[in-house]
């Protein structure tokens, strides 16, 4: 949008606004609250949208096996 001041003409400026908030231990309940009251269809879907994300289009998720050698305690 562009808009006239004082003769001038300039772009009209949007506020960036972000707000942080502190991760609470309750946080995975509240996630799972949530989850749970999601269909599985939407829960499906939201899986989708994040694998799409990282693995791209590709119809078919990676085949990786990964070793993880871990310390005996």
């Amino acid at each position: 949008m562009r808009i006239k001041v004082g003769g001038l003409e300039g772009s009209r400026m949007i506020k960036k606004v972000v707000k942080k908030y502190k991760l609470q231990k309750s946080s995975a309940k509240e996630d799972l609250k949530y989850w749970l009251g999601k269909t599985p269809e939407e829960r499906i879907s939201a899986v989708e949208i994040l694998r799409r994300q990282v693995y791209g289009n590709n119809q078919r998720l990676q085949r990786v096996a990964r070793v993880i050698k871990r310390a005996k305690s």
